[in-house]
Formats: structure tokens, C-alpha cells, sequence
């Protein structure tokens, strides 16, 4: 909520953005005030998790197929290829999250 409040107070200033004057502010607010912060910090949240949900999604759906069908050629067990290729695809899915994150 309070990351929530800074970005709305401090948005299109140019000048040098003085955080304790903004922390004071927040605190200054009253609990009605700060609610709807926090209200709409939940929201938000929950809009990110479920864009997460949704990549994560489409890059299993993207990706599965070919590790499953790599997988049957090491077994003829469905059950064993299945799982080798969940593991396989939750690994590089691991990997792909690490690299988006070190881009940053």
C-alpha cells in the first residue's frame, strides 16, 4: 500500500522526490484513507498473480508436448514419461523466470 501511495503522489514530478516528506504524508493519512491503498494494492496483486498463472500456463502449453514426447522415447511407461516431462518443463520454467529476472 505505501509503495502504492508513493508512485500516485510522485508521479509526473521531475524534481528529486524527497521520501521522508512522503513517508510522513502516509502517515499523516487516516486508517479510511490508508484502505483504500491497501484495497487497491489487493487488487493489483491479485491482477499479477494471475498474469503469472497465465504465463505459466502458456509456456507449459508451449513446452510440455515436446518434453513428453522426448520423454517416450526414454520409456514406454505414459505414467514415467509423464512425470519426466512435468519435471522437465517445471525446470525450464525455473530457468526462464531466473533469466527474465536477472535481465532486470
Amino acid at each position: 500500500p505505501f509503495n502504492l501511495f508513493v508512485q500516485q503522489t510522485t508521479s509526473g514530478k521531475k524534481s528529486k522526490i524527497d521520501l521522508k516528506k512522503v513517508a510522513s504524508e502516509w502517515k499523516a493519512l487516516s486508517e479510511g484513507q490508508k484502505q483504500k491503498y491497501r484495497g487497491k494494492a489487493k487488487k493489483n496483486l491479485e491482477k499479477r498473480r494471475a498474469t503469472r498463472q497465465s504465463m505459466k500456463g502458456l509456456f507449459v502449453k508451449k513446452n510440455f508436448p515436446a518434453e513428453y514426447a522426448a520423454a517416450k522415447k526414454n520409456t514406454t511407461n505414459h505414467k514415467d514419461a509423464f512425470i519426466a516431462a512435468t519435471r522437465a518443463v517445471a525446470k525450464k520454467y525455473k530457468r526462464h523466470c531466473n533469466m527474465l529476472l536477472n535481465e532486470k
